[in-house]
């Protein structure tokens, strides 16, 4: 049920224009991560987890929190491993691999000289190249992020959790296909667009309330 309600959420990011910044997502200053790969070993949900936590760390807009308990934002990571043919790099590398294959031999003459009489001695080197592996499909982790108040998270464990209460996500963003990490690439562009409204509320003069 998770995934398919993130699919409709992230088919709905894809076709906005541009996604608006809720207040939250400014005020907010904890957050905490959780990572939906239900066909994952332990171990690969940590790598991803600490993959996310480390990009958090490192844009310093928010403290990340272990419990969503005590969060005020809750990010939820969404893999999708996607099986993908070799690209044209690899295609060209292997390539070139195979047409190197085989058999190949080297020889190499030396002389000398004692006298009048001249002695030479040739020397083959050969060698065996073997043919390259047969080319596979690649695996990379896409999917997306969701992002949710944490208040409205806990609120809808309190009541019974029921799939069709979870509560709609502030933010949400969908990972494609591209480069080595591309859930990284979606947390990139969540993290453009709060900076870009970050900004804009900055440079907003501050309200000033007038008394009669």
């Amino acid at each position: 049920m998770i995934l398919l309600f993130a699919v409709s959420c992230f088919a709905t990011a894809q076709q906005q224009a541009s996604q608006s910044v809720p207040e939250k997502m400014l005020s907010g200053r904890t957050i905490a991560i959780r990572v939906d790969w239900p066909t994952a070993q332990l171990g690969e949900k940590m790598e991803v987890q600490g993959e996310a936590e480390h990009f958090l760390k490192k844009w310093k807009r928010y403290e990340v929190v272990p419990a969503i308990e005590h969060a005020d934002l809750a990010a939820l990571v969404v893999v999708q491993p996607v099986s993908l043919p070799p690209n044209i790099w690899a295609r060209m590398l292997w390539g070139l691999a195979a047409s190197q294959a085989g058999s190949s031999c080297s020889g190499e003459m030396t002389a000398t000289q004692s006298g009048n009489q001249v002695t030479g001695q040739m020397y083959a080197n050969c060698y065996d190249r073997p043919a390259p592996p047969p080319l596979t499909a690649y695996t990379v982790l896409s999917g997306g992020i969701l992002v949710f108040d944490a208040a409205d998270l806990r609120k809808w464990w309190a009541s019974g959790a029921r799939d069709e209460d979870i509560p709609a996500p502030l933010m949400a963003q969908t990972a494609g296909t591209d480069g080595g990490k591309p859930l990284i690439g979606a947390a990139k562009k969540l993290r453009k667009v709060i900076d870009a409204a970050a900004r804009e509320q900055s440079s907003k003069p501050p309200l000033v309330s007038i008394k009669p």
